[in-house]
């Protein structure tokens, strides 16, 4: 696949594309970069108004355990050095950028926040998985693998990975949901006109 080109926008106000004007919206970031629930929500709407008819919608959150995963594994001292954080991330999902954590403002999801926050602006979700799973963290040597072990590990990985008890533990559950029109879930196509966010 070739990328025709890009255009530099926001994900909260899509008025540059038609209705329904994409086949598929991939929503890879803004849902976790967004830190008000409202512009969370103006994103969604945005993907709906520019998907077509039936058109799928993928959807990345990070999950609400994903920091303390990280710190645990390289930073362990940081839930002592920054209880505050630690506090406002567990009651709000969000941490602001700090200098010891290369990362960005963010919103971290709480798996049960997911699937009502889709339904509530007319997704129908089809699939939640998490996308590292149950090996998140501790993959080196598992992609050290190749052929028919690595694909086991991968096969396995996915399956566990539409598990709900794993959902809160792993970094990336992307959500396949699926455009509703008048309470009718009708399948995507599989042409390849995307919009990514």
């Amino acid at each position: 696949m070739e990328l025709a080109g890009y255009i530099h926008g926001h994900a909260t106000e899509l008025s540059r594309f038609g209705e329904g004007e994409f086949d598929v919206v991939l929503l890879m970031g803004p849902l976790y970069h967004l830190l008000a629930e409202e512009e969370r929500r103006r994103a969604i709407r945005e993907a709906w108004r520019v998907l077509g008819a039936g058109g799928p919608l993928f959807v990345a959150f990070i999950t609400r355990y994903a920091p303390i995963r990280w710190a645990a594994k390289n930073e362990p001292g940081w839930i002592m050095e920054h209880r505050g954080r630690l506090e406002r991330l567990l009651s709000a999902g969000t941490l602001h950028a700090s200098p010891e954590v290369a990362f960005a403002n963010a919103h971290f999801a709480h798996p049960s926040d997911i699937k009502p926050l889709m339904e509530g602006e007319g997704f129908e979700p089809l699939d939640l998985i998490v996308c590292e799973g149950v090996i998140s963290m501790i993959e080196e040597r598992i992609n050290e693998l190749a052929g028919d072990p690595w694909e086991a590990w991968v096969e396995l990985n996915y399956r566990l990975g539409k598990d709900p008890s794993v959902h809160g533990g792993g970094r990336t559950p992307p959500l396949r949901g699926a455009k509703a029109r008048d309470g009718v879930l009708v399948g995507g196509p599989t042409s390849l006109n995307p919009l990514v966010l």
